[in-house]
């Protein structure tokens, strides 16, 4: 048996279909338990999907069809229940946002890092991409999917602790608020000298240098793409594959849209000998409008 008495409770999203109105939140009762329960009314009729062991919040939901899609927190994890059946996300903390497109599972959260700053993620199918590096506190509120754009909406810290609205596009950062972002004119002129540096350093064949003004670059204007490619491509160079990877990964996570990364990832791939990640990632690249991309493909004799 539930609850007889509620202490208090909150509604955090709804959605309606047809005449069915859905409606999440949690609830709790302070003179039994101390923990909120994740909770889904259906046209005033509840249903629990956490039981008061531990903690647990719904906070978004999204109806298709006959199946009933919740998310939030279970126990310090972010999970999505569907039709009550719970799903752990990997490497989340809460969820706050769910959209569904064509079948695909979007979901919006953050985890908190090892220096407890919240990082911004976006989930699809359950597989996550980073919006932020952790160095500043983030996390993404919203999440909608319109064709094959996804549009992720939160906030992050700026270098002056000031906390700034976000909009992604594609894992592409654009700062809503007005006033400042991460950095002022000036920082922003010295990130790009200090990105000018890294790359003529690279071009010279001194790729410690290249790499220190790189780093610094990103300490000015973190989640910068471009720089992590390059940086890729510098371990790349030294034969670095793991790191080279890693690296263009973070590329891929802020930007990934950008067809060089995914065409530099295959040439990662062909120097290890995986011809068939080696042929995925150079169909990736040419789809995305790379004509080396699409010339590495033909001489391969393979189609994009």
């Amino acid at each position: 048996m539930r609850n007889s008495y509620v202490s208090y409770a909150e509604a955090t999203s709804i959605y309606v279909l047809w005449n069915d109105i859905y409606v999440v939140g949690w609830e709790a009762n302070l003179q039994t338990q101390k923990n909120r329960v994740a909770i889904v009314w259906t046209n005033g009729v509840a249903q629990y999907l956490t039981d008061g062991t531990h903690y647990g919040e719904a906070r978004s939901i999204y109806v298709l069809g006959n199946d009933v899609h919740v998310v939030g927190e279970d126990n310090g994890v972010a999970t999505i229940w569907k039709n009550g059946n719970a799903q752990k996300l990997i490497d989340g903390y809460v969820a706050l946002s769910i959209y569904i497109s064509d079948s695909d599972v979007y979901v919006a959260g953050y985890k908190k890092n090892a220096q407890e700053n919240r990082v911004a993620k976006v989930w699809k199918n359950g597989v996550v991409q980073h919006l932020t590096d952790g160095t500043r506190d983030a996390w993404a509120y919203s999440v909608y999917v319109l064709d094959n754009d996804t549009y992720v909406a939160g906030v992050e810290k700026n270098a002056k602790g000031e906390y700034v609205a976000k909009l992604w596009r594609n894992g592409a950062v654009q700062c809503l608020a007005d006033g400042i972002c991460n950095m002022n004119n000036n920082s922003l002129k010295e990130a790009e000298a200090y990105h000018r540096l890294g790359f003529a350093y690279f071009e010279e064949g001194n790729y410690l240098q290249a790499l220190n003004a790189y780093q610094k670059a990103l300490q000015l204007k973190p989640n910068w793409a471009d720089v992590y490619h390059n940086m890729g491509n510098i371990y790349r160079h030294q034969g670095n594959y793991s790191q080279a990877m890693e690296t263009y990964q973070k590329a891929v996570d802020i930007n990934p849209r950008d067809p060089n990364t995914y065409l530099a990832i295959g040439l990662v791939y062909e120097k290890l000998g995986n011809r068939v990640k080696q042929i995925e990632y150079y169909q990736k690249s040419a789809r995305l409008g790379s004509e080396i991309g699409k010339l590495s493909l033909t001489m391969l004799g393979y189609s994009w």
